[in-house]
């Protein structure tokens, strides 16, 4: 498969439906900053640069819901999620612990785990197992980058990066956001696939983490408004490189491995 088409569906945190999904920042071009931000955006954006450079690890709780708006269907995930600094390529894990939807609850597990090679995604429902080849052995790439990585967790994303994508704003507060945030709305620029995917994402950023805690995004594509949120967060804990490697309970079939196309690039 190619791996620049490998997203991990958060039902891809994995699409973490991110506030910054990694996409090249411009069809064709490079990533030169877009429209200037304000000052008060700008001074949001280096904070969230610089929170995601002091991280070395980070846990926490997700809820990962979807909201297809033309039926009013809602469907939610809770679950957890494990991110970890490593060389040559970051890592993380995320662990869904059922599905809520329609008043029917489903308490079955399913997995996405990028250990800096391999992506695997495990479903308890059907034991199913498939891992995916991303990067080849010893390669060095940052899977969560802006116009590098397929994946699209929202750490440590650079304001130069961000501003090549969307146009931001700072929305004045409101009683509805969580409490202690400011509220970034980031709107896709015309000429990224940022705009191809989203009329805009809305981002609330923690005032003392300095770090998103609650990311909206409504999809061009599909009826459909995504909401992640993060509780519990906590940073720099010293995650073992062990957490990232999913193993399978006991009588669960032999993997699915699907390599890279080593022939075509492997993207």
């Amino acid at each position: 498969m190619h791996r620049s088409l490998m997203l991990v569906s958060l039902s891809a945190c994995a699409s973490l439906v991110a506030p910054f999904v990694a996409n090249p920042a411009r069809a064709g071009g490079g990533a030169s900053e877009g429209p200037s931000a304000s000052a008060e955006v700008e001074a949001v954006l280096d904070r969230l640069e610089r929170a995601g450079d002091r991280i070395a690890d980070l846990k926490a709780e997700v809820s990962y819901e979807v909201l297809d708006t033309l039926i009013d269907d809602k469907q939610l995930k809770p679950g957890r999620i494990l991110y970890r600094k490593a060389e040559p390529n970051a890592q993380f894990v995320v662990e869904f612990t059922g599905v809520r939807q329609e008043g029917v609850i489903i308490d079955k597990k399913e997995w996405y785990a990028f250990d800096g090679r391999w992506l695997t995604e495990a479903h308890e429902t059907t034991r199913n197992v498939i891992k995916r080849e991303i990067v080849a052995e010893g390669e060095r790439l940052n899977p969560f980058r802006l116009g590098e990585g397929p994946f699209p967790l929202p750490f440590g994303q650079k304001k130069g990066e961000t501003l090549a994508n969307f146009a931001v704003t700072l929305v004045p507060p409101s009683p509805a956001d969580p409490p202690d945030t400011e509220h970034l709305l980031c709107t896709p620029l015309e000429g990224t696939q940022m705009a191809d995917e989203y009329r805009q994402l809305d981002l609330y950023v923690d005032r003392k983490l300095d770090l998103p805690i609650k990311i909206v995004a409504d999809r061009k594509k599909e009826t459909k408004m995504l909401t992640v949120t993060f509780t519990n967060m906590r940073l720099n804990t010293g995650i073992a490189g062990s957490a990232f490697q999913f193993k399978a309970p006991a009588g669960w079939p032999a993997p699915t491995v699907e390599r890279l196309n080593r022939d075509a690039g492997g993207r």
